[in-house]
């Protein structure tokens, strides 16, 4: 909701959100186009070229097109292979200006950031590292803690932690308020705030490209890229990360999104504030459709309901049934229940998954006090019943399988866990968050997912599917895996 942008970038800001020429041009394309629906196309359009959903690199450059093209795992209404429904998603342009890193395009240097793919991706040992992790030539990351994946790149520039430095927690429709983190102390040892972090990554890039003479290069889309202005552009000329935050306060004053004469000042005496208006810039924030009254709770969608304007969906309206070809193909015209493909063969017990004992998400699994909450060490649930069948104890160390691979977990018994029956498979459960470190050979129990996708997913050219921030981004299907148990 807060918009990080600054007097000097304005121009960028109203290029992206007030693009008044281009929305004409939509406009009159299509008159029943209202403002959210335009800024979602606006979007669009700005996020081709710097913003791309992983399935094509995986696809194009990893194993993961190997385990998407079993049919067998997935569910017995795809009709054709999973090859045939992409290609024919990319030659029909669902996709245009998304399908990146292309086909012939080898990704060379990896930096992530805010994530760790080690833990996250669904069959690292099979999927990623054989192929495209040993593909790039370099691979870093800005960190503050030793992650899996840390352990496995080139370079970890320290960053600062969550409180050794100015910081907001990431605003989102979800919540109403905007809250503010302030260093408690400095940052141990060489770690930096990211702010400085890119901004010296950015000074040594253009030093280094003034030194090979190619201060300007073009874009496979034929865009100019010239890096005399980076520095200023990485910065917005701003001195820090607080000049930076303090800006952004303002310029969402401008916007009427935080209360008049707010800055960074008013919010450390405050703390936290509360939104005073959704953006008119931020598509995300515009899907709540509503306005924000002073001391009354926030209820979304009162555009929709109130004033009657069209939901930004093929149909306008609030829907449940999707018309489109491949749906009606798969017999998902409407919602339907369907039995849970047989992803990673045929296994008489399903995994699946849940948050630990703090019922959050964390990063800190390995931290003592969260440690101490439970076993200390990653452990499955399984019912008695499945378990004596297998013999298998409490607290015993067993291996996890299937026709994908394998990793071996203690269990601990529980009846909360479904039982096998006659034609029901059982159920067991392991929580998220294990680093793989904590596993024999580093395989944790992603190591048993292979990560497939729906085809469904990859379907376009139908108003309200169609990939922007945060919408329509296909996603592996982690739930109920096929798996069998034996004592290791």
């Amino acid at each position: 909701m807060v918009e990080m942008r600054i007097e000097s970038a304005l121009s960028l800001l109203f290029q992206f959100g007030e693009a008044t020429l281009d929305k004409m041009v939509l406009k009159r394309k299509d008159p029943s186009l209202t403002e959210e629906m335009l800024q979602r196309e606006m979007e669009r359009e700005w996020d081709k070229g710097d913003t791309a959903p992983p399935v094509f690199l995986y696809y194009f450059h990893s194993n993961y097109r190997d385990a998407w093209n079993k049919k067998e795992w997935h569910c017995p209404t795809m009709k054709r292979s999973f090859d045939e429904y992409i290609n024919e998603a990319i030659d029909k342009g669902w996709w245009d200006g998304f399908v990146q890193p292309a086909r012939d395009q080898k990704p060379q240097v990896y930096c992530y950031y805010g994530t760790s793919p080690a833990r996250k991706n669904r069959g690292w040992w099979n999927n990623v590292y054989p192929e495209l992790w040993k593909q790039y030539k370099f691979i870093f990351t800005v960190e503050m803690r030793w992650s899996t994946t840390a352990l496995m790149s080139d370079m970890v520039l320290p960053g600062a932690g969550f409180y050794e430095k100015t910081d907001t927690r990431f605003p989102t429709p979800h919540v109403p308020w905007l809250t503010l983190t302030e260093a408690a102390v400095p940052p141990p040892g060489e770690a930096r705030e990211e702010w400085d972090i890119w901004k010296f990554l950015a000074e040594r890039m253009v030093k280094v490209a003034k030194a090979r003479n190619c201060m300007k290069y073009k874009t496979r889309r034929g865009n100019e890229i010239d890096l005399t202005n980076m520095v200023r552009e990485q910065t917005l000329d701003c001195r820090n990360a607080d000049h930076v935050l303090d800006e952004a306060l303002k310029e969402s004053v401008k916007l009427g999104q935080l209360p008049d004469g707010y800055d960074l000042k008013k919010f450390r005496e405050d703390g936290i504030v509360r939104f005073s208006k959704i953006s008119k810039v931020d598509v995300i924030a515009m899907h709540l459709a509503t306005d924000i009254k002073p001391d009354e709770p926030i209820v979304p969608l009162t555009y929709h309901t109130a004033k009657k304007i069209p939901y930004p969906t093929y149909n306008r309206r609030m829907t449940f049934y999707i018309d489109h070809d491949w749906f009606l193909e798969a017999g998902e015209g409407f919602p339907v229940h369907k039995d849970n493909p047989k992803m990673g063969g045929n296994y008489p017990l399903r995994m699946t998954s849940g948050h630990q004992r703090w019922s959050v998400h964390s990063i800190w699994i390995t931290d003592d006090v969260l440690a101490r909450t439970h076993q200390g060490r990653p452990f499955m649930f399984m019912n008695p019943e499945d378990a004596e069948k297998r013999g298998v104890k409490d607290g015993d160390l067993v291996r996890v399988y299937n026709d994908f691979d394998d990793f071996k977990v203690h269990v601990k018994l529980t009846s909360a866990a479904r039982s096998q029956g006659d034609v029901r498979p059982g159920q067991v459960i392991i929580y998220h968050a294990w680093e793989p470190y904590q596993f024999e050979k580093w395989k944790s129990y992603d190591t048993a997912i292979p990560g497939m996708i729906k085809w469904l997913d990859l379907a376009g050219g139908y108003g309200h599917l169609s990939f922007y921030r945060w919408n329509w981004c296909t996603q592996p299907v982690d739930r109920a895996v096929s798996v069998e148990i034996e004592k290791a």
